[in-house]
């Protein structure tokens, strides 16, 4: 540290008039914690002493009881943030798919959308039942045969995808 540092205090926190550093709320809970009257009287519903207990756990890690949380000002920017995560961990999703299939642009794009035609979904549906009827293919997919997989995951994922509206403009969402 240079000499003409100022040197780093530990905020202190206010309550009932008094200040507190953490070091100091924490020895209060202790005592609280030790005393069988409050603790019994905290327990029996008191919710005066409940509030005073908080209010000393708080502190003693740093936080100013009855204080209002930070929010942004900007509540685009949380909304732009959520949908960056969503995005995220759509992609992540993706490639983990991507992983253990072969998968085109194309069926990428439907993945992702997570939408099928009603004949698809109806395709997939009865496809999926014939499937796991078949003893020959199911052995071809735990053989790991690339094309079965492949085919299967088309159809669990087509078979699972919610159907789109009938005026959905498949164009504008690809």
């Amino acid at each position: 540290m240079t000499e003409d540092a100022v040197p780093q205090q530990t905020p202190h926190m206010e309550y009932g008039g008094q200040l507190y550093s953490r070091e100091h709320a924490a020895a209060e809970l202790v005592k609280l914690d030790s005393d069988a009257e409050f603790v019994k009287a905290a327990l029996g519903g008191d919710v005066s002493k409940q509030q005073l207990r908080a209010a000393f756990w708080q502190m003693s890690r740093g936080y100013q009881p009855g204080a209002v949380p930070a929010m942004p000002h900007d509540q685009q920017g949380i909304h732009e943030q959520v949908a960056a995560r969503e995005e995220q961990i759509v992609e992540a999703r993706l490639d983990t798919f991507a992983k253990h299939t072969r998968q085109t642009p194309e069926m990428r794009a439907q993945f992702k959308r997570r939408l099928a035609t009603q004949e698809q979904h109806d395709y997939a549906t009865n496809e999926r039942a014939r499937l796991l009827k078949d003893g020959s293919f199911r052995q071809r997919v735990l053989n790991n045969d690339a094309d079965a997989v492949d085919h299967w995951v088309r159809i669990v994922q087509t078979a699972a995808a919610p159907v789109a509206p009938a005026d959905f403009d498949w164009e504008a969402n690809k």
